[in-house]
């Protein structure tokens, strides 16, 4: 009586297992290069349709790009905490890309100009994230990335309302008057939109909203004395109601001191 059978003998038993490792280093090899392909294909997606990212800033004519490709749905939705597109989502979000703002011998109106074309390019990417957000699909990651793109646009609006005063400041001509209202509605609209996010407790995380209320309450002091009353008068109505909500005691304490300093 044999003591091993052809399927029970060590010789079988070690060839079958070295053919299974092999199927696995196979499998394992294969894996990888599709992961790689896939990769290379993800990235492509970007460059064919113009999305450079090297170490040179945006300008633009990069961002205008960037929104007119991801409106078409040409390039995928970058993402912070994917790592095939997290190089482009930092990108996008790059106070660097914002050099031009910090350059002296660059004129008000150039500047102004250029924060304009940034943020109606970031509009409607604000939007496409924010979409892609519904009730069966609360994901925190997305939501903190729509933060960081709100928070972005928001240095801007910022940027360009306090660059209005200072020229206004220096010469108030008929056309900068004009533009007073105008300028008091866009900080509004960008206020608004940090105090929507920051009042989220169900979709953002506590870290988050402190990041957002925080920056209201900054921007509430930097704006308050030049803010036009009609502006004034509906951020703190919506303060109100973001007391309704639950939430940290601390993100209520700034949007509190944003109340108080736009009174």
């Amino acid at each position: 009586m044999a003591i091993f059978t052809p399927t029970t003998s060590p010789l079988y038993l070690y060839s079958s297992s070295l053919l299974k490792g092999l199927h696995w280093l196979q499998l394992c090899v294969l894996y990888a290069a599709l992961t790689l392909f896939a990769s290379a294909a993800f990235c492509d997606a970007y460059s064919e349709n113009g999305i450079e990212v090297s170490k040179r800033p945006w300008d633009q004519m990069d961002y205008m790009a960037f929104a007119d490709a991801l409106a078409n749905g040409d390039i995928p939705l970058p993402r912070s905490n994917d790592a095939q597109s997290q190089h482009v989502f930092k990108k996008l979000v790059s106070k660097k890309n914002l050099h031009i703002l910090d350059n002296r011998k660059i004129d008000s109106e150039e500047k102004l100009y250029f924060i304009a074309d940034l943020i109606e390019a970031l509009e409607p990417v604000a939007e496409i994230y924010a979409l892609s957000m519904t009730d069966t699909n609360i994901d925190s990651s997305l939501a903190n990335d729509l933060a960081d793109i709100v928070l972005f646009s928001h240095d801007l609006t910022l940027r360009a309302y306090l660059l209005y005063q200072q020229e206004m400041a220096q010469q108030e001509s008929e056309r900068l008057v004009s533009l007073k209202e105008e300028a008091s509605q866009m900080m509004k609209k960008s206020m608004f939109s940090i105090l929507a996010l920051g009042a989220a407790p169900d979709l953002l995380p506590e870290k988050s909203r402190l990041r957002l209320s925080s920056q209201f309450k900054d921007s509430a002091k930097k704006i308050s004395g030049s803010l036009s009353n009609g502006a004034k008068t509906e951020l703190l109505v919506a303060i109100k109601m973001v007391y309704a909500h639950p939430d940290t005691q601390l993100v209520k304490s700034h949007f509190r001191d944003a109340e108080k300093r736009l009174r």
